[in-house]
């Protein structure tokens, strides 16, 4: 996994500027790197090749609450099968714990005539921690 402080200072020391942040993406063109065919100093390169002068750097670090405010408590529900499915998912929450502090995914990218051009790199821990944090947010705002 990409370091989030070491790719932020490797992009300084190439020259580029960097704006800490993401691009939000419904209105704009994305493309996004396909990391089988070279790194992030590759991407880097390319960037620095087409003259980008702007970097924009985002990552997520896990964190307590992440977990906690996904956790459900359960003295409430009648249903013994959704109460078993509710405890489950706690569980399979709190065993993310290992990983707080941890950085989840990192995404650099760059804009350049419209298009923003996006390298990322996530923990195949966070992709299925994902999966649940979906889970729990869409049953919370039922």
């Amino acid at each position: 996994m990409v370091d989030a402080q070491q790719v932020a200072g490797y992009v300084r020391s190439l020259g580029f500027n960097v704006f800490y942040g993401y691009v939000a993406h419904p209105f704009n063109i994305t493309v996004r790197w396909d990391r089988s065919k070279g790194d992030l100093k590759d991407f880097l390169r390319v960037a620095k090749a087409e003259g980008v002068r702007l970097i924009v750097i985002d990552w997520f670090d896990l964190d307590d609450d992440t977990l906690d405010l996904r956790k459900r408590n359960v003295d409430g529900i009648k249903n013994p099968d959704e109460k078993d499915r509710v405890v489950r998912r706690n569980e399979v929450l709190e065993s993310y714990r290992k990983y707080v502090g941890k950085t989840a995914y990192v995404s650099v990218s760059w804009l350049k005539d419209g298009v923003r051009y996006l390298y990322y790199e996530a923990e195949e821990w966070w992709n299925d921690l994902l999966d649940i944090i979906e889970e729990a947010d869409e049953e919370a705002e039922e």
